[in-house]
């Protein structure tokens, strides 16, 4: 027990009584003033900073169409012919004042005049309908304490209107119904990244693009192109979400709906999407142009850096291979497989396999400066447009989704295993467990699983890394140096007085600031694709 006996200028001085075994000794000590008021004061520090963070105000993407000059050189339209726009913040520190975060939106795509006539009328193909502000989720998330460094940077949000992965090339407009069709997706990203870099972009350093899954396709199609308009100097990455799709026949046998379309909407009379301009999979010749539509092919022939964001369970994925409305985890995709009989199980699993095999051996997972965090939640996209599985995802029981991506995105040109997390493999009766997961954190606060919190995690899931934990260095048992038992006497109440206004602190942190916060903003614009 601790008991304040005197306060004279700095010095402090305590009655300190310990027990032990049934006796007890007192003993006064005088502790090292400066070691106790250090901590105390970086404590108050930190609580003031807890305090202003509560009162801070929500930073909001402001609405930008494209100007007059823009439109007038390159053409860019939606499917509808109004203009493109982007959502955009500025940097609120110096030390990101050159970094920038661009997210591409996702959202399907039409692959034929009537299923693009359709699409042109909401906004997916129109930007007449888009509101002056968006939110920012994921990535884009502004807290700089839950998000930092993204959220501290230039961030961007580029809706998607063209209906084919800003990859249409088409100077000619249709006419369907009372519906004039443009197909100008890759005129649309060129204008955007123009407009971007007359706006601070040509003088970043640090450039990350992502996006959610027609998004995260924008990704593999366009990352040379784009890197190629960037600053020579700057450090420029991708992290797509939830678009890596992989071309097998359906569970009962018949070929690829997902390619098929894909190859439809790439026609002359359609899009026009073939060639696409710097795609360096078409540019190889070293197979036919439209086998690059296929994401793995793309992916296997950039020379760009990836961190790979995906679900073994992608839901989208799975929906046109079972081709069953009804199967256990389409039925109730908040419960994840806890509806599912070991026959279905089994079934998933082998996806899941597929998708492994098709990811881990194409020849760009591995390289220098790419990694991967691939879970096994059934999800499609989400940690792209909503900010909860952003920040809670989790492998091996400690890696965090948005921790993993930082820390890979500042770190240069690592070996890949040193970035690439796998997810765990189902029990066969993952279907009788209290979560339908071998993940606990896919069964996020507010699902029908979760009762508002986390389950304990009961599975580790397994991941790659180039080297083993290194020993910690052996101490020296004879070393002289250390502190007098007053000195140590001193820290240790120093760290508790500290630990006291922190934890005080926190927890009035946590009830007035979290507890809203922790509701991050959704974006408007959700992704079927």
């Amino acid at each position: 027990r601790l008991a304040p006996r005197s306060v004279a200028g700095r010095q402090l001085t305590f009655r300190v009584r310990v027990r032990s075994r049934g006796h007890e000794e007192q003993v006064d000590q005088s502790f090292v003033p400066q070691i106790t008021s250090m901590i105390a004061l970086r404590s108050i520090q930190a609580l003031f900073f807890f305090f202003a963070f509560c009162k801070g105000q929500e930073r909001v993407l402001q609405k930008v169409v494209l100007p007059d000059s823009l439109i007038n050189a390159y053409n860019p339209r939606c499917l509808d012919g109004s203009r493109p726009v982007i959502y955009r913040d500025n940097a609120t520190s110096t030390r990101t004042a050159r970094f920038w975060v661009i997210h591409f939106q996702g959202g399907g795509f039409c692959h034929s005049l009537a299923t693009c006539s359709q699409r042109a009328t909401t906004n997916l193909g129109s930007s007449l309908g888009l509101p002056s502000n968006e939110s920012g989720a994921g990535v884009l998330y502004w807290n700089p304490v839950q998000n930092p460094t993204f959220g501290e940077s230039n961030r961007v949000y580029i809706p998607y209107c063209d209906g084919y992965f800003f990859s249409g090339n088409r100077t000619d407009t249709t006419t369907v119904g009372n519906t004039t069709l443009h197909f100008r997706g890759q005129a649309n990203l060129e204008a955007i990244l123009q407009f971007l870099l007359q706006e601070g972009l040509s003088i970043a350093t640090n450039i990350l693009f992502t996006g959610e899954s027609a998004g995260a396709v924008v990704n593999y199609f366009h990352s040379n192109y784009i890197k190629s308009l960037m600053p020579s100097t700057a450090v420029v990455k991708f992290a797509p979400v939830s678009g890596y799709f992989i071309i097998t026949p359906h569970l009962d046998g018949s070929p690829s709906s997902l390619f098929k379309q894909a190859l439809e909407g790439s026609q002359p009379e359609v899009h026009n999407a073939i060639p696409i301009r710097g795609n360096e999979c078409m540019e190889s010749g070293e197979i036919a142009q439209s086998a690059c539509l296929a994401i793995n092919n793309s992916y296997a022939y950039s020379t760009n850096n990836f961190f790979v964001i995906n679900s073994a369970l992608d839901a989208f994925s799975l929906a046109p291979y079972l081709n069953d409305t009804s199967f256990c985890a389409m039925d109730k995709p908040d419960r994840q497989l806890l509806s599912c009989q070991p026959s279905d199980v089994a079934i998933l699993s082998n996806w899941r396999s597929m998708f492994l095999n098709d990811l881990t051996n194409n020849p760009s997972y591995s390289k220098d400066g790419n990694g991967a965090f691939i879970y096994s939640c059934y999800e499609h996209a989400t940690p792209g447009f909503q900010s909860e599985p952003f920040f809670e995802f989790t492998l091996n029981c400690s890696t965090q989704l948005n921790e993993a991506l930082l820390d890979w995105f500042l770190s240069g040109s690592s070996p890949a295993c040193d970035h690439i997390f796998l997810p765990c493999e189902f029990p066969d009766d993952v279907g009788n467990t209290t979560t339908g997961t071998c993940n606990p954190t896919c069964s996020l606060p507010g699902s029908s699983l979760s009762n508002g919190q986390y389950p304990a995690c009961i599975s580790d899931d397994s991941s790659g890394k180039c080297t083993s934990p290194t020993t910690s260095p052996t101490s020296n048992e004879n070393d002289n140096t250390k502190l007098p038992a007053g000195a140590i006497a001193g820290i240790v109440v120093g760290v508790l007085v500290g630990l006291g206004i922190i934890f005080g602190g926190f927890y009035f942190f946590w009830e007035k600031c979290l507890k809203t916060t922790s509701n991050n903003p959704q974006s408007k614009h959700k992704s079927s694709l």
